[in-house]
């Protein structure tokens, strides 16, 4: 009971000082801000680089260089290339907690993981949950993850973007001649950008393309023609790149006969972002749209349905509506009690999704009977329109285009263990936490480490623009794979008391 109550307190604490706010402003009192020493002057140990190119190693600061802390601190840093990683979201069964070295062991290649959503009510993540791009888990509205009301929660997302090659896009790749290279600003572009050169394929969806100032042909690695005033001809074979502006100059140097060498970007490109989602999925009843307000969720439900699939925890923690019905993995219904809610238990054999009715919605469930077979749409939207392949819950922005936004104030300028997640328009991106880095009797309170605001700006250091915090304090946990293959943890001694925790993310490569 002891250990219960200092483990709830101690979420409670950690979940006010790194929550932080939505609010993407300036930091008004950049001027009480503990001061961020530039890391450059610090102890650095390497610990592993990985064949993707990705590293980590850790920053040794001494007590009071810089922080104003009575301890020393430890920054915990891994660098990798988005286009040359992945991120999973790894969960326990929601409605339990898991422990986070088995999370960091359950992802194959795993290169770091670390914790990332606050702990609510029922061991209940703040924020939703995406995997594999679908929604695993999605909090109530009015939830604590939701403040506002409006159904929506905030997530660090990993994006996956689609381009057509008919249609065209704006992503630059080179053109390569020896040792010239060019580069191509996009492909199948509907007009010319100044002073740029792109790139024209067979497939363009348009009989004709914009004429540039100067065109080349190439065609199995070799210009075999040129067009002094450009061209309007798609080509049939080959790729036509048109320059204009300064760029003719420079694409002029490519004549017939010359080697050139040009590989299409991929036509999926992966980004972090900062978002905000919500469930807007439905069971479709007859005319009608029964909604999936919320996923997984243990708590108060009044509008809409909750979901429960085979990722929820045990029938004995879900939360009863007004009514209940359960369906198999064809949705097919299974069992059906209009009049009142009940518990049943999900499992894989046959109740494979359990829906618990609110009120406002239950008399849909009286138009149900067994053998009926339902549509169920499981889906989110995003704030920002993104394509999530996986999502995790976040606290505050720190970065916002350069700019640290983090306010110093209250419980935010207190030095605690903190977990920040960085990157940039160049495809960069860190994985960073702050400790002391060494044993220490705190009666598991987690001192030493640095401010939210701290964390920010040595992510500027390192080249990040933009970044969010999860959650911190006795939640901070990085492991990372070492060359040998051992996963080790690398923010505390191995021997330190790790918090279990609902959700985190991992880090692997791609392939």
């Amino acid at each position: 009971m002891k250990k219960s109550i200092r483990r709830l307190i101690g979420g409670i604490i950690i979940g006010s000082l790194t929550f932080g706010s939505q609010i993407m402003m300036p930091a008004a009192n950049a001027s009480w801000c503990k001061p961020a020493p530039a890391l450059s002057s610090s102890t650095y140990t390497p610990k592993v680089t990985y064949a993707n190119g990705a590293t980590f190693g850790y920053y040794s600061l001494p007590t009071g260089a810089g922080t104003l802390s009575n301890y020393p601190t430890r920054i915990g840093v891994f660098k990798g290339e988005i286009s040359k990683s992945k991120m999973t979201s790894v969960f326990a069964p929601f409605g339990l907690v898991g422990n986070q070295r088995t999370f960091a062991n359950s992802v194959p290649n795993m290169q770091t993981y670390v914790n990332t959503d606050f702990i609510g009510a029922e061991n209940m993540p703040y924020s939703a949950v995406i995997s594999g791009g679908q929604l695993v888990y999605a909090p109530a509205t009015g939830s604590i993850g939701d403040p506002s009301r409006n159904g929506t929660t905030r997530v660090l997302g990993w994006a996956k973007t689609s381009f057509s090659e008919a249609a065209g896009f704006s992503l630059a790749a080179p053109l390569t001649s020896g040792a010239l290279i060019f580069s191509v600003n996009g492909v199948n572009l509907k007009a010319l950008p100044a002073n740029s050169i792109v790139a024209y394929t067979p497939k363009n969806s348009s009989k004709s393309i914009p004429r540039g100032q100067y065109a080349i042909l190439v065609s199995k690695n070799k210009v075999v023609t040129t067009y002094l005033k450009g061209t309007t001809i798609r080509p049939t074979t080959g790729t036509v790149f048109q320059a204009t502006g300064t760029a003719v100059a420079k694409l002029k140097r490519l004549t017939n006969g010359k080697a050139a060498v040009y590989k299409m970007p991929s036509l999926t490109k992966s980004n972090l972002v900062a978002d905000t989602v919500a469930s807007t999925g439905y069971v479709q009843i007859g005319t009608e749209k029964l909604k999936i307000s919320a996923v997984n969720f243990v708590g108060g439900n009044s509008s809409g349905a909750t979901m429960y699939d085979k990722n929820f925890g045990t029938a004995t923690l879900e939360t009863i509506g007004a009514a209940t019905f359960a369906l198999d993995g064809n949705g097919v219904v299974q069992k059906v009690s209009s009049s009142r809610g009940i518990r049943i238990a999900v499992n894989s054999t046959i109740y494979q999704q359990v829906f618990e009715v609110s009120s406002p919605q239950a008399y849909l469930v009286g138009r149900l009977s067994v053998g009926q077979k339902l549509t169920v749409v499981n889906r989110y939207s995003s704030a920002s329109h993104n394509n999530l392949v996986t999502a995790s819950g976040r606290g505050s922005i720190l970065l916002n285009n350069g700019e640290n936004v983090e306010d110093c104030n209250g419980t935010s300028e207190e030095i605690r263990p903190r977990t920040v997640i960085g990157w940039n328009e160049a495809g960069q991106f860190w994985v960073a936490t702050s400790t002391m880095g060494m044993s220490w009797n705190d009666n598991m309170y987690r001192l030493g480490g640095s401010t939210i605001h701290q964390m920010g700006e040595w992510l500027k250091q390192f080249g990040a623009t933009q970044a969010v915090s999860v959650d911190g304090g006795g939640s901070t946990a990085q492991f990372v794979t070492l060359s040998n293959g051992i996963v080790s943890r690398q923010d505390l001694p191995e021997n330190e008391w790790i918090r279990d925790i609902p959700v985190g993310l991992a880090i692997s490569p791609i392939g």
